[in-house]
């Protein structure tokens, strides 16, 4: 290759994001996996995921032992499948997890940079890299992508963040072109490898707002000519998508009407608390979540926190990326050729500005008035996550096209022949506040008040897992993790304390019903057992375990919630009671899991 070739800014740039892209692969090298809070165990046993892609779940979610109806089962397929293959090929299982969630995060880089040239050729403004490199780097590194998409990374969110840029890239691609079918094509395609980003649906419905709200911005300001194209265009595309996507679609329409309803109870008390740190202040900074400013025993929730918070530079650049395309927009309109695009983006980063206030003040009844009257609008319960990600998508496109504005310039005004190095003194200014991701902090990793998310899933699992499969009867197990509603602290050893949804789903194949899961089928009869259980009546509970055909009471003696956070613990209550109990039989022990045979329901 020649040496003008890689310093072709087109080449050069692209192969630098595919750097930076890679950074979170090293975060997996330690040989752990990252699981912990609501991620629960989704990359441990791939294999049977794929193979348990059936609406009505038996086995997995969240130990359900009755089975439910899971609309969105299938599209679990997206992350237990590539993480399956990858295993398959000989990755370990902590790197498996790592390729594939790094991959979303160099998608989402590419995407961007991607999307800013689509933007270029549809302005008919030749394109420059600089633009999309600024863009690029602003969408990976911020505070928004560190606290939502990788403190615990989720695969759902991060194929979300990813497929924002990448879908509008491609209706943008298609409003260029006089036949956009192809364009089309490539959308829906697309959408059938990222099924993950279908499983969030108000991050869903957020993607198709800003393409349809794309095309009637630029009808009403641009090709007055061309109205038709406009309006039919993002109905072409919309119904492309619909076709690829009937296999998911199909079993989750039964469940929107009663998802929705399920939403709407209690949606007014979670909204307060997820807007007691959504001030426009915040929102500006990308601080907005409650985390953020939420110290314990005067340590801070986020490791980084302190540095973030306390340090003017990182503090004035947090509002550099807004400021500077405002000003760029007000000093150099008339000469701007992105210009609409830009006012596009502008404006739509101050709606969703808006809607991810949620419940705090000034103006906060008419967020109210969009929960109470606008039908499914409470998809949107958690705002900030939500609305943030389209806030975060619309500065990076107006930052990077304003910095392309400012590197043309300075090309031919004397104002800017200062230095070529000012835009990139720009992209620095603009990213510095994400640098956790540089130094390897944007984990979970025991340094702020939250536990560790490394973790080694301890090899008696596997050995208790290998049993239970060899049993040729048809069983459920019964868990006794005492619980904070779906919530466990268990102590896998090695230091390591495991806090989130309980993982035993994710590693038994047997259908596993749990002490505590008030919200799940049957959650009154469960408590009224564990209660009895916590008398130490194993009569009162007999009936229960006939039902839910329960063979083995699964004790857990690493389950220390109730020690650290107060309560029962149904083990230590059961094994103190045990001398007394005739129907209950050690079978097996696994390290911290003890196998108690329920003998009443044996034939």
């Amino acid at each position: 290759m020649k040496l003008s070739t890689v310093f072709n800014k087109e080449v050069l740039f692209p192969l630098v994001l595919l750097l930076f892209g890679l950074i979170p692969i090293i975060f997996f090298l330690n040989g752990k996996l990252v699981v912990g809070g609501d991620e629960d165990g989704y990359m441990i046993n791939a294999p049977f995921q794929t193979k348990d892609l059936y609406v009505w779940k038996t086995a997995v979610y969240r130990g359900d032992g009755l089975g439910i109806y899971d609309p969105t089962a299938p599209v679990t397929l997206g992350y237990s499948l590539p993480l399956f293959v990858l295993q398959k090929v000989g990755f370990s299982l902590s790197l498996a997890q790592g390729i594939y969630l790094t991959f979303w995060f160099l998608a989402a880089g590419l995407g961007m940079y991607y999307l800013v040239k689509k933007l270029f050729d549809f302005n008919r403004v030749p394109f420059n890299p600089v633009a999309g490199f600024a863009s690029a780097c602003l969408y990976l590194f911020n505070t928004y992508n560190i606290v939502y998409n990788w403190l615990a990374p989720s695969p759902g969110f991060l194929c979300a963040y990813a497929s924002f840029p990448v879908m509008l890239a491609f209706f943008v691609r298609g409003l260029s072109q006089d036949k956009p079918f192809f364009s089309a094509f490539l959308l829906a395609f697309f959408s059938i490898l990222v099924p993950l980003s279908s499983s969030n649906l108000a991050l869903l419905a957020l993607i198709w707002f800003t393409i349809f709200s794309f095309s009637l911005f630029f009808l009403l300001f641009k090709n007055r000519g061309k109205r038709r194209k406009y309006i039919t265009t993002p109905f072409l595309f919309l119904f492309l998508y619909f076709v690829f996507n009937l296999w998911w679609i199909v079993p989750i329409f039964p469940f929107l009407k009663e998802g929705i309803n399920n939403l709407n109870s209690g949606i007014r008390e979670w909204r307060i608390i997820q807007s007691s740190s959504s001030g426009f202040l915040n929102l500006f900074r990308g601080l907005a979540h409650p985390g953020w400013f939420t110290p314990v025993d005067s340590r801070s929730v986020f490791p980084f926190s302190s540095t973030i918070l306390n340090n003017p530079i990182i503090q004035l650049s947090l509002f550099f990326p807004l400021f500077f395309t405002i000003l760029t927009l007000l000093t150099k309109k008339q000469r701007l050729k992105n210009y609409l695009s830009v006012l596009f983006f502008l404006i739509f980063y101050l709606l969703s500005l808006f809607f991810a206030k949620g419940d705090h003040s000034p103006l906060e009844f008419i967020n109210n008035l969009f929960y109470r009257y606008l039908p499914g609008f409470s998809i949107f319960r958690s705002q900030v996550p939500k609305f943030g990600m389209l806030m975060i998508f619309s500065l990076a496109v107006c930052f990077g096209l304003s910095v392309g504005e400012v590197s043309a310039f300075g090309k031919k005004d004397g104002a800017f022949r200062m230095s070529g190095l000012i835009p990139y003194l720009f992209i620095f200014l603009a990213i510095l506040p994400g640098y956790p991701f540089f130094l390897g902090e944007v984990i979970h990793s025991g340094k702020g008040t939250t536990p560790s998310f490394y973790h080694t899933i301890p090899a008696y699992y596997q050995e208790a897992q290998r049993w239970l499969d060899g049993q040729k009867e048809i069983f459920s197990l019964y868990s006794t993790s005492s619980g904070l509603g779906s919530y466990v602290v268990y102590d896998l050893g090695s230091n390591e304390k495991y806090l989130g949804v309980d993982i035993d789903s994710h590693i038994f194949t047997r259908p596993i019903v749990h002490a505590r899961l008030p919200q799940a089928v049957f959650g009154n009869e469960r408590e009224k057992a564990f209660k009895e259980l916590i008398k130490n009546d194993f009569e009162g509970a007999d009936l229960f375990f006939s039902f839910f055909n329960v063979k083995y009471l699964m004790l857990h003696k690493n389950d220390i919630t109730a020690k650290i956070y107060g309560g029962y613990s149904l083990s230590e209550s059961i094994l103190k009671a045990l001398p007394g109990q005739k129907n209950l039989v050690l079978e097996k022990q696994y390290g911290d899991l003890l196998f108690y045979r329920v003998k009443s329901i044996e034939k």
